[in-house]
This record gives structure tokens, sequence and C-alpha cells, in this order.
């Protein structure tokens, strides 16, 4: 009788620390009550949630500290939704081998995008090294389908305001802006520094407007060399005939031989130049397109002449001005 007595007061007794007034509610979040698995209840992580689990948990009762997560899940196919001031924000200092609170890597497909933002699509406020640094793309090294305002805006860049070290396809692409495709409020270096390209530096389809000084600035146009002898640079030459084009912007195309004495000088040679496949986002862009090219220019090969601007010019002692 005595035993049965004691197990009814220990019954009691856990039941009412169960419905105590100290006692924390359920979560309602991970591990609550339901029939589906959750892997954040399986401790031992072996794809089944039963006694041993509890028994792992149970070893560690009314121990204290600060929480931190394991790194062998993930969050995919989730959607995080946030209102007001609720944002995601990384913190801290981040050495070697990142260097960076969000590092990124995608083989079949963009590192970052942004779907649809009413503000700025992406703002870095301060970094002690690259506000955006893209190591190697495959593609684009940023990409910019649409903007109403400026597609890259600097503000302010003590160095370069915009740095790509090597991408397959296009360093900076603005497909469309209301406004201007790149704008450079301010920089205490170059605004826009390309160190090196295979055919130009910097390509217009259109006019270009230049408020400042144009230093080193050439004018120049595409000829072929029509004449019996190859073309160095320096040589002045003179139009014998003007052919039409059918590539690049270029309509018609100049036949120029050496000049002799009593023709006009059109302009001086400043090398060869080469007829390559254009590469262009636009429908209809012209297929090829010519680009300079350095060294002498064969009879039958297109020749890159200046008209205008700087320019050494090859004359012979005893010519004639």
């Amino acid at each position: 009788m005595q035993l049965r007595l004691t197990g009814l007061l220990s019954v009691v007794a856990f039941t009412l620390l169960a419905v105590g007034p100290g006692t924390a509610a359920p979560l309602a979040g991970p591990c609550a009550a339901g029939a589906l698995y959750d892997p954040a209840c399986d401790v031992n992580h072996d794809g089944v949630i039963n006694v041993l689990d509890i028994q792992l948990a149970a070893g560690h009762w009314n121990q204290t500290g600060a929480w931190t997560s394991d790194n062998d899940h993930d969050h995919l196919g989730q959607t995080w939704t946030g209102t007001g001031a609720n944002s995601l924000r990384l913190e801290g200092f981040f050495g070697s081998p990142g260097f960076a609170p969000l590092v990124l890597s995608n083989n079949g497909g963009h590192g970052l995008r942004v779907n649809s933002v009413s503000g700025i699509g992406m703002s870095v406020g301060s970094s002690g090294g690259s506000g955006l640094h893209i190591d190697t793309a495959g593609l684009d090294g940023m990409y910019v389908y649409s903007a109403d305002d400026d597609g890259v805006h600097v503000a302010n860049a003590n160095d370069e305001g915009v740095y790509i070290g090597t991408v397959g396809g296009d360093g900076l692409y603005v497909h469309s802006a209301f406004y201007s495709g790149v704008v450079v409020n301010d920089a205490g270096n170059d605004g826009v520094l390309v160190r090196e390209a295979t055919n130009w530096a910097g390509r217009f389809i259109g006019n270009v407007s230049v408020s400042g000084n144009c230093v080193g600035c050439l004018q120049a146009n595409f000829a072929l060399n029509s004449g019996g002898r190859a073309l160095q640079p320096g040589d002045a030459v003179s139009i014998q005939a003007v052919t039409p084009a059918s590539f690049d912007a270029e309509t018609h195309l100049w036949q120029v031989t050496p000049a002799q004495p009593g023709q006009a000088v059109v302009g001086v040679v400043a090398g060869r130049a080469e007829l390559v496949d254009a590469v262009e986002h636009e429908p209809g862009a012209p297929g090829q397109l010519l680009v300079p090219r350095a060294g002498a220019v064969q009879p039958g090969e297109y020749v890159t002449v200046v008209y205008s601007g700087p320019m050494q010019v090859r004359a012979a002692p005893g010519e004639s001005a």
C-alpha cells in the first residue's frame, strides 16, 4: 500500500511541475508538435527523431551559453520576408581567405541578382577594401538590365570608381538607362580607366561630348592601301578614290596612296587596320568592324589615317613642305 501511494505522489508532483507558473510555454517554431520530420529536432542528424535525440539533449540539461548554429544545413527554397528596419546585416572583421562578409560562388548562373527594388539596387556604405569585387565572371562582370536613374553611380572614389579585373564577356554592360548609363560624380584619380583593350579602349556609336580638354586626341578615318608599296606609320597619303563600305559605321572607304608632289595630303598613316567580327547586344548591329592595329600596311590592306591632331610624319631630307 505504501509503494502505491509513493508512485501516486510522484505522478502528481511531476504533473504540478509541468503546469507550474514558472514553466516556459513550448516553442511554436522548430520542434513544435507535428507529424512531419523537422531536421531542427534531429540532434544526431541521422534522419530519424527518436529516444537517442532526447538522450543527447538531456545530457546537457540546464547548461547555458551563447547559441551557435552548425554548418551542415541550408535554407534553400525558403523565402525570408521582412519590413521596416528588419534588414539582414553582416558586420564584423572578415580576413583570410574570403576577406568579405559574403562570398558567392555559382557555376550555373549569376553571382548576385536583384529582381526589383524601389530605391538603390545595391549600396555599399563603407568598405576597407573593394566595395564590389568580382574575381572572374563567365559573362558580365556587372549587368544592369534597366535603370530609371543611374545604372552605375559612383559618388566618390579615392582611386578607381569602377575596377574590373578579368571577365570572359562584358566588364560592364548597361542594357537600358533612363538617364546616364554610367556616372562618376567625383574621383580622386581616374573616373574611368581602361589599361588595355584588344580593340577599342572606348567605342561610341554616336556623337561624343567633351566639356574639358582632350589631351592627345586624334581624329582618324579608315582607308584602303590602293598603292603598289607598303605604307609605314608617318607616311603622308592622298585620296585616289572613295568606294562604298558595308561594315562598321562606315558608309564609304578611302582609297589612298603615298602623297606625290602636287597632290593634296589628306592625312598621315597611324598604322594598319583589321576587320573583325562585331560583338553587339542590340539587334541589327553591324556584323564586322575595323579596328586600329600597329605596323606597316601592305598593298590591299586596311589602313588607319589620322587627319587631325598631333602625329609624327615621315619626311626625307630635301623634300618640300
